[in-house]
């Protein structure tokens, strides 16, 4: 697979975003750094291209997990912006009541932040802990989710 990528600017923060082949938005990262999107597709071939459209637009998503990430995903995706859930409310929700830190590892595995609302998932305590882009970032969208929430 190649992934072709550009950097970006977006709401103050850094972007990285990825296409596949087919033209699907694959990846999605707060980052400059483009080599991280081969930990999610390690045999990816990586080609920039800074006509890469905006992620906002994508008509396809492509990621690739297991059956249980895939499910947690899935389930992000039902969490209305400018909420948030608990690893613990997921895991009871999917039918797995002692599944908190597996959840937690299928919400790290993401490979499209903002996209797959993995921002929205917060420990017990309502920390915004175990973000990939950190905690900052983090707080950061949930902020500007709170505000716009209608």
């Amino acid at each position: 697979m190649t992934v072709s990528h550009h950097t970006c600017k977006w709401n103050d923060c850094t972007i990285t975003r990825g296409f596949n082949d087919q033209g699907a938005l694959c990846f999605l990262g707060f980052t400059a750094d483009p080599h991280v999107i081969n930990r999610y597709y390690p045999k990816a071939v990586l080609k920039y291209d800074e006509k890469t459209p905006d992620w906002q637009s994508a008509h396809a998503l492509y990621v690739e997990g297991t059956d249980f990430q895939v499910a947690v995903w899935k389930h992000l995706l039902k969490i209305p912006s400018g909420s948030t859930r608990t690893y613990a409310e997921v895991a009871r929700n999917l039918g797995y009541p002692n599944g908190a830190r597996a959840v937690g590892g299928a919400v790290g595995a993401n490979p499209v932040s903002l996209v797959i609302p993995c921002h929205r998932i917060v420990h017990t305590s309502g920390k915004t802990t175990g973000y990939a882009w950190g905690p900052d970032i983090k707080r950061k969208i949930l902020k500007k989710e709170s505000r716009h929430r209608g």
